[in-house]
């Protein structure tokens, strides 16, 4: 079984303007994720619709210039739907801000995926994130597949997200349609369901944070807010 790991990165974000390129000891918050993920040991690349983030990372990744595009999921497959990534049987969507996420558990679930196309990770919810609508829950069926994805107030695990992505979807992802629920939620992951994909979940103790704003950011720099 054969793995790649694309970092979409995106230089605008609404909550947190450049986050890519903010520094933490002297280097870029992207440089500290590449690193993250390249210690597990799989090939990185990452896709991007910024010259300056491509210009950043070309020194010590390969990047990947896409169009503009909706989520990190679309810029993968925009960037990854081409005959130089055909011999990979899974693509691990590992998001730009996310440079704490354990990598070991990423080999676990690969490790897990059989019979599925999509997985992804969990972990148990703060009290102020289970009540956060900013926070994504997901619940979970007795086999570790996801039963449903929401941001209201609800039982559940916190969700996690980066993803495993198997070739299939990768070729099937351009041609599924918008669901009404998908949009209402704005979580792509319903549509992903409704389109009859099962997505296994692997529940993890560690509980990261992407860095969506200020407040994340100082905390990773370990400056006071």
């Amino acid at each position: 079984m054969s793995a790649i790991i694309a970092i979409p990165a995106r230089l605008e974000s609404t909550r947190l303007p450049n986050k890519m390129l903010l520094k933490k000891d002297g280097h870029p918050l992207i440089w500290h994720t590449i690193l993250q993920a390249e210690k597990t040991g799989l090939p990185v690349v990452v896709a991007t619709d910024s010259m300056k983030i491509f210009n950043l990372v070309d020194p010590f990744c390969i990047p990947i210039f896409t169009e503009s595009c909706e989520s990190g999921t679309e810029r993968i497959v925009d960037a990854l739907y081409q005959p130089a990534f055909i011999r990979y049987d899974y693509v691990v969507n590992w998001q730009g801000d996310e440079p704490e996420f354990p990598p070991e558990r990423v080999l676990e679930l690969l490790e897990e995926m059989d019979g599925y196309d999509i997985g992804t990770f969990c972990t148990k919810p703060t009290a102020d994130e289970l009540h956060d609508p900013n926070t994504v829950k997901v619940r979970i069926n007795g086999r570790m597949e996801a039963v449903r994805f929401t941001r209201e107030t609800s039982i559940g695990y916190k969700h996690m997200g980066i993803y495993i992505f198997s070739k299939k979807f990768i070729q099937d992802f351009p041609f599924m349609e918008d669901s009404e629920a998908s949009i209402e939620e704005s979580l792509e992951q319903i549509k992903w369901m409704e389109n009859g994909y099962k997505i296994l979940v692997k529940n993890i103790p560690e509980s990261t944070i992407g860095i969506d704003t200020e407040e994340d950011y100082k905390r990773y720099t370990g400056e006071k807010t």
